[in-house]
């Protein structure tokens, strides 16, 4: 029922109020697809809504790319990357032409969406769109509160809601316990982390001229930077250390922005001191909470957690730009890379090509497949 009625409403919801609906069911259907077990019925309708609303527009708008809006080095770029992976559905070393079709959901898709937004662009001061803002503020909100209230329960509290949360993939098994984090309402440990730092610039988009109430501002106000806390201590008990550095850089280079463009930076720093002392004072001065808070999450294995990983080479195949660009600089021989996907387990043929390719090293595959990525997309 629910694909019904959002698959009505790509067809004929505008497209605003499309790309918010979309937005509010990514924050879902990862649960869904726990729950029916990764079926592709559970799959699937998320992208091919949005391609039908892409087309829809591209359509309505009867044409492709908006070359007054997207300059042409822009557009040259595109391009290249465009042939860059089609001469990769050929790659000796990659899955094959087909698997690694699949790939285009990652390399290319996410430019059809641009395209369809440059098109149609979301008026940000809409009376709809700053509603939809404070829906997002209450959905994150409950996100946080969410994972906080598993990381108090544990893995337990999801098996009782579905086995799948255990059996269906054998890497689940690894976050039990000790290792346990937060699922969310996603489909897999930690991966809430991700939703909340892709949507965290949606709260400094709040225009707060649009409520008329001066109280309701600053209640909105300090919603915001109470949710922001709240993600934070959220991405901590996840353990997702780059969605958490993201979200604080994210975080760091919108209040530079803010600070930048405010009128009265007087008041404005005044009032930001004015918050940390208090936050600092609450946090000095209630160290039962934190006690309380260690017993019922747990926080000393999150911390624990944190040090084994920096202390271990866990992370060690985790290759940055400057280790993946010495090994294409050592392995010239494999001039494509890999191939894309080759890396991931999006399908099993990767895998299966992975196993045969028995004198290569594992850790290649990562290196390689994503400098070509970064280096060309």
């Amino acid at each position: 029922m629910l694909c019904g009625l959002l698959f009505v409403g790509a067809i004929f919801l505008d497209w605003d109020k499309f790309i918010c609906m979309m937005i509010i069911f990514s924050y879902f259907e990862g649960q869904v697809r726990i729950l029916l077990g990764y079926n592709p019925v559970a799959r699937i309708p998320f992208d091919i809504l949005l391609v039908i609303g892409i087309l829809r527009t591209f359509i309505i708008q009867k044409k492709f790319i908006d070359m007054e809006r997207i300059p042409p080095l822009i557009v040259r770029f595109m391009v290249i990357h465009l042939a860059w992976w089609t001469l990769e559905l050929f790659n000796p070393t990659g899955a094959g032409p087909l698997p690694t079709f699949a790939t285009a959901k990652y390399y290319v898709f996410p430019f059809f969406l641009f395209f369809a937004l440059s098109l149609r662009p979301i008026d940000i001061k809409s009376k709809f769109f700053q509603q939809f803002l404070i829906i997002m503020l209450i959905i994150t909100f409950l996100e946080c509160a969410l994972c906080i209230h598993q990381m108090g329960q544990g893995a337990e509290l999801l098996w009782k809601i579905s086995g799948n949360y255990k059996n269906l993939f054998k890497k689940f098994s690894n976050f039990e316990g000790f290792f346990f984090r937060p699922w969310g309402t996603t489909h897999a440990p930690g991966s809430a982390a991700i939703l909340l730092y892709l949507s965290l610039p949606l709260s400094f988009l709040v225009d707060f001229s649009f409520f008329k109430s001066k109280k309701f501002r600053v209640f909105i106000l300090t919603s915001i930077v109470v949710i922001i806390l709240l993600s934070w201590f959220t991405l901590f008990i996840s353990q997702i250390r780059s969605a958490l550095i993201k979200h604080l850089l994210i975080t760091a280079t919108y209040s530079l922005i803010y600070f930048t463009v405010a009128k009265n930076k007087a008041g404005l720093i005044v009032r930001t001191g004015f918050f940390i002392v208090i936050i600092g004072a609450i946090i000095a001065l209630n160290q039962n909470a934190y006690n309380k808070l260690d017993k019922e999450l747990n926080l000393t294995s999150s911390l624990d957690r944190l040090e084994v990983l920096a202390n271990s080479n866990v992370t060690d195949h985790r290759s940055g730009f400057l280790h993946a660009l010495g090994y294409a600089w050592e392995k010239t021989v494999y001039p494509l890379g890999y191939g894309p996907g080759m890396c991931t387990s999006y399908l099993p043929h990767y895998g299966r090509q992975r196993a045969r390719l028995i004198e290569y090293d594992k850790n290649d595959f990562w290196a390689l497949d994503n400098l070509l990525c970064i280096l060309i997309a």
